[in-house]
């Protein structure tokens, strides 16, 4: 009984964990600059017309450690990612930009710092490309800026954006979204 409680814990300290929404997976944690991230929460994008609603893609947000309140996460200069896995077969890059830019409008705060980061974010939306199923775009906050790499098929693509208010906004499009079930899903796992 002792040996098999031991080969348990055993499997169960070196097994990798993962979590799992509308048939995407995602690790249970990440190696990110040396450091591990754990995944906080889960969600799924969703978009309607027509009086249809489709699953865009499923988020996952990555913390040095587990946090339930948006402000702390926002405030800390700990790193963080968030991974967008698409699982529509096709979302228009149009379609993307446009979405983006309605939230980035309302939660850019104050018109001097919309303003200030309107290059950035130029750079930002230049990395939006029409996404099909199993594309991945991942998001890297770091202390001095924003990583935005896309993972398609045949190309990938990665960009720096040296702002930390700039990830910031970016960062709080997710956190505070208008979709409250999309951002508290990011939030708790």
């Amino acid at each position: 009984m002792k040996t098999l409680l031991m080969i348990l814990l055993t499997v169960f300290t070196f097994s990798s964990f993962s979590g799992t929404k509308d048939d995407v997976t995602i690790p249970d944690s990440i190696e990110v600059d040396g450091k591990k991230l754990v995944l906080n929460g889960m969600t799924t994008r969703t978009a309607s017309r027509f009086g249809v609603t489709v699953n865009v893609y499923v988020g996952g947000l990555y913390l040095e450690s587990k946090e339930t309140d948006a402000d702390k996460i926002m405030a800390s200069k700990t790193l963080k990612q968030i991974s967008m896995n698409f699982v529509l077969f096709r979302a228009p890059k149009s379609n993307i930009k446009k979405q983006w830019k309605e939230q980035y409008a309302k939660l850019c705060g104050v018109k001097e710092v919309c303003k200030k980061n309107k290059l950035h974010f130029k750079v930002f939306l230049k990395q939006i490309k029409t996404m099909v199923k199993k594309d991945v775009m991942t998001l890297t906050f770091r202390e001095k800026g924003l990583s935005v790499a896309v993972k398609k098929k045949k190309k990938s693509t990665n960009v720096e954006i040296a702002s930390p208010e700039f990830a910031n906004i970016i960062l709080k499009i997710f956190l505070k979204s208008d979709d409250k079930k999309f951002s508290q899903g990011l939030l708790k796992i």
